[in-house]
């Protein structure tokens, strides 16, 4: 399984790609596996005349065709230069996959890597291809930085997350299912759930009665496809084993993936102990819910030091309320300069708050906290908040004295209430 979270590294909270090499599987009924004809009776179309050359190439000459296996190849176009007519070039992102039907599901039979740069030419309405520069890989070196050239970035990027690739993948193997006739309603990885080809709209889970055990914010580690530069994560784990993930992109909190740690037990997160987790829901651009199929293992004694709660000091404190805020806390630093701070504020049952801040964008701090009344409830929008504040961080000195009270209501805050969230 995947071993990432958290982490300072090349596969921070993302997982790479699911397939790797030789996947035998049996996700579908075995008594029931199919035949396949000849490649030959396949049709491999796609939405344009120049994705349909590429996706028919790497079908029939990258593949592993057989009379038994379906070749379902997933690619991802990172860029065109369509300069010369007579050599347009086409840097791709490619997984030749072989499919064998099982029942009503494609068990990946076979899949290896074959990205590279394809030169075309244009014959009309239609595309042909001319040759195909394939990425051979190296054991000291990555060949891939010189064939995409300014493209290696978005390479990278793409390679490594599976929350962009699982839609796309699954949206061409609905395509390619639909136009073949194909009584598949789903397509399995090995050591992996079935996804659903055609899958229910998906809608994001409520956490209305389950309390908040855990959170976690780690700056400057968590990079998407829409944007390569790190971004800082925060995340929520509830009671009932499941967990949310926001990310902190361009001044804006977004929700990213969503699911659940694989345990029939409550995790006792003081423990450390390693978890798995299961990411079964993916915000494509923080707003639509995507169905996604990732698991991977977490150690979270190397996660200690981003874990806000719970840790000594407030463990055996309930969160009542959590409240994030991006950009709108004022710090004067001792140089005078004035930095604005993200910030995370929980409320706790005994009536106590704490405010966290990630300062420099890459270190989180404790930035105030103190005792709170609320008239109403965490959950009515005009319910006034009354913060007093006893201690607060100041740059070069750190969590001072400090003495302030002020009225909020709840539904005048320019906050993301994570919790309740009704």
């Amino acid at each position: 399984m995947k071993k990432s979270i958290l982490s300072k590294s090349a596969t921070a909270f993302k997982f790479g790609a699911a397939l790797a090499g030789l996947c035998i599987t049996a996700c579908g009924d075995d008594s029931s596996s199919a035949s396949q004809s000849s490649q030959d009776s396949y049709e491999y179309t796609r939405g344009n005349a120049l994705e349909t050359a590429v996706f028919q190439y790497a079908a029939e000459s990258l593949g592993e065709n057989s009379d038994s296996t379906i070749s379902v190849p997933f690619y991802h176009v990172l860029g065109i230069d369509s300069a010369d007519k007579k050599d347009i070039r086409v840097w791709t992102y490619i997984w030749d996959i072989d499919y064998v039907l099982r029942g009503d599901t494609l068990d990946t039979e076979f899949a290896s890597e074959q990205s590279g740069v394809f030169h075309l030419k244009k014959n009309g309405n239609t595309y042909s291809v001319l040759s195909f520069d394939s990425l051979v890989f190296e054991a000291k070196h990555d060949p891939a930085e010189k064939l995409f050239g300014k493209y290696y970035k978005d390479y990278r990027a793409y390679k490594y997350n599976d929350f962009e690739q699982a839609p796309e993948r699954t949206a061409i193997v609905a395509d390619f299912v639909k136009k073949n006739d194909i009584p598949a309603t789903m397509y399995c990885d090995y050591g992996y759930d079935p996804i659903q080809i055609f899958p229910d709209k998906k809608e994001p889970a409520k956490h209305t009665k389950s309390e908040i055990v855990a959170i976690y914010s780690a700056p400057q580690v968590q990079d998407t496809y829409s944007n390569t530069d790190n971004n800082t994560t925060i995340i929520y784990f509830y009671e009932d084993n499941t967990y949310r993930q926001y990310i902190l992109q361009n001044g804006e909190i977004l929700p990213y993936t969503e699911g659940s740690i694989q345990s029939d037990e409550p995790v006792d997160f003081m423990k450390n102990e390693p978890v798995m987790i299961n990411v079964d829901g993916y915000y494509k651009d923080g707003k639509e819910l995507t169905d996604v199929r990732v698991s991977f293992y977490v150690d979270l004694e190397d996660k200690e030091a981003y874990r806000l709660y719970p840790i000594k000091a407030n463990k055996d404190k309930e969160v009542v309320a959590a409240f994030m805020q991006a950009d709108k806390q004022k710090l004067v630093k001792a140089d005078s300069s004035v930095e604005m701070l993200t910030t995370m504020w929980f409320y706790y049952e005994d009536g106590t708050f704490e405010q966290y801040a990630l300062i420099d964008n890459e270190q989180n701090v404790l930035f105030s906290s103190g005792d709170y009344s609320i008239k109403g409830n965490f959950s009515t929008k005009n319910s006034v908040l009354t913060i007093h504040r006893t201690k607060k961080y100041k740059d070069g000195k750190g969590l001072s004295d400090y003495e302030s009270e002020h009225d909020y209501e709840i539904g005048a805050l320019e906050f993301i209430k994570v919790y309740p969230e009704k």
